[in-house]
């Protein structure tokens, strides 16, 4: 490519894939009691919030710990309040952001 080509068009030209995402990770002792992962997966879909990974061990002493991390771009809340919210429902005994 010529030098006069370059300045040209340096400014109109644009990566084809941008990475527009931001992480957050969270660690989660929950209950060992059905339906508790659900309902953390339906606070996060609430807040437009997109599940990348999840990672369960198996449950032990009535407990389980469990990862996930989170794209949070499109989220309709401040992250703060997402962990309150889940910090709060039933069945979740700990939560911890993973940096």
């Amino acid at each position: 490519m010529s030098r006069s080509t370059y300045y040209k068009y340096k400014d109109s030209i644009f990566e084809f894939y941008e990475n527009k995402t931001q992480i957050l990770t969270l660690a989660m002792i929950l209950d060992h009691i059905s339906g508790v992962l659900s309902k953390i997966l339906d606070v996060v879909a609430k807040a437009n919030g997109n599940i990348l990974t999840i990672n369960q061990s198996i449950p032990q002493e009535d407990f389980a710990m469990v990862s996930m991390s989170i794209d949070i771009v499109a989220l309709n809340q401040n992250p703060d309040e997402l962990i309150d919210i889940i910090k709060n429902l039933p069945g979740v005994r700990k939560i911890q952001i993973i940096k």
